[in-house]
C-alpha cells in the first residue's frame, strides 16, 4: 500500500521536489497520510461542487447570499469556540505522546465549555446585524449551532499527530455521502431555506458524534481522558494569542461577506460566493499538504536546524508549484466556469474569480508559514501581522465594495493576503528568514511552471 501512495505522488509532484522529500526517513507514512487526504478532499470535492452548485442554482443569488452570510458569521466565531488550540494541542501530542490522555481531556472540556460561548454571541450577533429580518437572524442561529459541537476537533487533532488521517476521512465521508443525499431530496422537494440550515447543521453534529465513537473503538473510552487545571492553563497561555488571531484571520476571510451583505445586499453575497466557491477549492490543498509534512519537519527542527531550513524551503516550493499553474488555469477559464456551473445569473462572479484566485499564491506559503511561527514560538507575531492585515482588509472593503462591489472585494483580499502571508515577513528579524525562503519559492515557480508546461506540450 504504501508503495502505491509513492507511486501516486511520483506522478502528481514535480520530479526534483519528489527526489527531495522521498529521501525523508518518515517519508512512507507521510506519503500514506497524503494520499489519504487527497483522495479524501478529490471525493468531498466532486460530491461538494456537484451539490453545492445544484443547491446555488435552485435557490438563486439571492437566498444563496444569504445562507453564504450565516456562514460567514458563524466562522468568524470559530475561534472563540476553538480556542486556537488546534495546532497547539497537535504539537504537545507530538513532543508528549504519553501525556495525551491528559492534553486531550483538558482541550476537551476547555473547547465544549467555549463552544457555549460562542454560540450564544452567534446568537445576540445576528440580531444586532440584521434587527428587522427574522428569515436572517433564524438562519444565524440554526448554523451557529456547530459552535456546540466544536469540541470534536481533539479527535482529529489526535489523529492528525499521529499521521492517521483516513479514519477521520473514512467517518466523515460516510455522513457526507448519506447527507448529500438529503440535500438532493430537499432540492428535488423544492425544500426552503431553512431546510438546508437544518441539514447542514445535523451533518456536522452527526460527524462529530462519529468521530468520538471511531477514537473510543480504536483507542479506549474518552473517560480516561484527564482534566488538569495546570494543563489547560498551560494550554490557554500558549493560545491565547492565537484565539486573537484566529478571530482577525477569520473576521479577514469573512468581513467581505458580512460587509457585501449590509452594504448591498443579499444577492452580491451571492455571487460573491460562487466565484469563493470555486476559488476555494484549492484552498484546501495546503492544509493537506502541510498538515502531513509539518509534524515531521516540526520533529527535525528538535534534532538538526539545517535539516529543518532545507525542509522548509522545499515545501514552500511545493507549494508554490502547485498553486501557480491552478490559478493560472482558472483566471483564465473563469467565464466558462461561472456560466456553465452556476448559470446567467451568477455570470458576475466571473470578474470576482479572475482576481481573487491569485490570493491563492500567498495563502499557500501562508499556510506552512503558520506551522513555522508556532515551531518558533512566535504567537505575538502571528497576531500582530494578522491585525494589521484585518485591518487593512477591512478598510479597503469599506472603500472598495460602493465603487467597485464584489470585484472591489476581491482586490481587498488579494492586496491583505498578500501582506498578511508575504509583506510582513520582511519587517522583522525573527521571520526575514521565512520572507527569504518565500521569495525564492515564489521567484523560482514560474521557472518551474515554464518547465512543466514545455514537457506536457
Amino acid at each position: 500500500m504504501q508503495g502505491c501512495n509513492s507511486i501516486v505522488l511520483s506522478k502528481l509532484l514535480p520530479a526534483g521536489i519528489y527526489r527531495r522529500i522521498s529521501l525523508d526517513a518518515d517519508f512512507a507514512r507521510i506519503a500514506g497520510n497524503m494520499a489519504w487526504m487527497f483522495a479524501d478532499k478529490v471525493f468531498r470535492l466532486g460530491l461538494g461542487a456537484l451539490i453545492g452548485v445544484w443547491i446555488a442554482r435552485y435557490l438563486g443569488p439571492q437566498q444563496f447570499g444569504l445562507f453564504n452570510y450565516g456562514w460567514a458569521l458563524v466562522f468568524m466565531l470559530t475561534p472563540l469556540a476553538s480556542l486556537g488550540l488546534g495546532n497547539i494541542v497537535i504539537r504537545e501530542l507530538v513532543k508528549k505522546p504519553e501525556q495525551a490522555e491528559e492534553i486531550l481531556g483538558s482541550a476537551l472540556v476547555m473547547q465544549a465549555t467555549s463552544g457555549l460561548v460562542a454560540y450564544a454571541a452567534c446568537v445576540l450577533l445576528g440580531y444586532v446585524l440584521r434587527p428587522d429580518d427574522m428569515l436572517a437572524r433564524t438562519v444565524v442561529a440554526i448554523l451557529g449551532m456547530t459552535l456546540l459541537i466544536n469540541a470534536s476537533d481533539v479527535i482529529r487533532n489526535w489523529y492528525a499527530s499521529q499521521v492517521q488521517t483516513r479514519y477521520v476521512v473514512w467517518t466523515e465521508n460516510a455522513v457526507i455521502i448519506i447527507f448529500a443525499a438529503g440535500k438532493v431530496v430537499l432540492i428535488l422537494t423544492k425544500a426552503p431555506l431553512l431546510a438546508f440550515a437544518w441539514i447542514a447543521t445535523i451533518e456536522s453534529v452527526l460527524v462529530a458524534c462519529g468521530l468520538f465513537m471511531m477514537y473510543q473503538s480504536q483507542n479506549g473510552h474518552i473517560r480516561w481522558w484527564i482534566v488538569r487545571i495546570e494543563r489547560a492553563k498551560s494550554l490557554i497561555r500558549e493560545s491565547w494569542m492565537l484565539i486573537f488571531a484566529g478571530f482577525a484571520d477569520l473576521i479577514h476571510m469573512r468581513i467581505d461577506q458580512v460587509m457585501l451583505g449590509n452594504m448591498l445586499g443579499d444577492e452580491s453575497v451571492g455571487i460573491y460566493s460562487a466565484a469563493l466557491r470555486i476559488s476555494g477549492i484549492w484552498y484546501a490543498v495546503p492544509y493537506i499538504i502541510v498538515g502531513s509534512l509539518a509534524p515531521a519537519i516540526i520533529k527535525s527542527k528538535m534534532k538538526d536546524e539545517a535539516s529543518y531550513q532545507r525542509r522548509m524551503q522545499h515545501l514552500f516550493d511545493l507549494l508554490v508549484t502547485i498553486a501557480l499553474p491552478s490559478s493560472v488555469l482558472v483566471a483564465l477559464t473563469s467565464d466558462m466556469l461561472i456560466e456553465s456551473l452556476f448559470g446567467l445569473p451568477y455570470k458576475g462572479a466571473s470578474a470576482i474569480l479572475q482576481i481573487h484566485i491569485w490570493s491563492t499564491l500567498f495563502l499557500y506559503v501562508g499556510v506552512a508559514g503558520h506551522q513555522f511561527y508556532l515551531a518558533d514560538n512566535l504567537q505575538r507575531l502571528i497576531l500582530s501581522r494578522t491585525v494589521m492585515s484585518c485591518i487593512v482588509n477591512i478598510a479597503l472593503n469599506y472603500w472598495l465594495i460602493p465603487i467597485y462591489g464584489g470585484v472591489g472585494a476581491a482586490c481587498a483580499t488579494l492586496v491583505s493576503y498578500s501582506l498578511l502571508f508575504y509583506g510582513f515577513d520582511a519587517m522583522t528579524p525573527h521571520t526575514i528568514g521565512y520572507f527569504r525562503a518565500k521569495t525564492k519559492a515564489l521567484l523560482s515557480g514560474p521557472i518551474r511552471f515554464i518547465r512543466l508546461s514545455r514537457l506536457s506540450v
